[in-house]
């Protein structure tokens, strides 16, 4: 059978090679946040975005990225769920980042999902939809959601928060 492809025409990572890595969807503001620390840390990112634009600078910035609709089982199944850690939905859109978290939840029922949320009845919606971790909006919802993330790989809290206060420090220099 021949290698799925995206949008663009290039072949997805054959998920088998991934292990122990996180599934990004969304590479906005948040999403870039989160995968800017992460990828620091050296965790390895998988991104998932509908906009072949964000693709684009997603994997301009290194990072392994591929238009996909992370509210699709089959193309989860493809980003190797199976076998990462976590799953990050960014996605502004409430009802399509709930649909992503119950997509994943359902194919994986054992993976931390943090999920952003714009306010606490979608919060409430997120959990309710298996989500672990739900964090609020904005460029804190992905320094949140990265220090959480590296809490989980085991890095102790007052390092979690130089980090964070670091890279907050440069965020709001460049808004």
């Amino acid at each position: 059978a021949p290698e799925p492809v995206d949008a663009e025409g290039m072949e997805l990572t054959d998920p088998s090679e991934m292990e122990n890595h996180v599934v990004l969807a969304g590479y906005g503001r948040v999403g870039h946040a989160v995968a800017r620390i992460l990828t620091g840390e050296e965790v390895e990112i998988l991104v998932l975005d509908r906009d072949p634009d964000k693709v684009h600078q997603a994997r301009e910035d290194g990072l392994k990225a591929y238009v996909g609709d992370a509210a699709r089982t089959e193309i989860l199944e493809l980003t190797g769920l199976a076998r990462a850690v976590q799953f990050i939905v960014t996605v502004d859109d409430t009802n399509r980042a709930r649909d992503m978290v119950r997509c994943a939840r359902a194919l994986h029922s054992d993976i931390e999902i943090f999920a952003r949320a714009h306010d606490g009845d979608h919060a409430t919606r997120l959990v309710e939809a298996g989500a672990g971790h739900v964090v609020p909006e904005a460029v804190e919802s992905g320094l949140q959601m990265a220090g959480m993330s590296l809490e989980c790989f085991g890095y102790d809290t007052e390092t979690v928060r130089d980090l964070l206060a670091r890279v907050r420090d440069e965020e709001y220099r460049q808004a």
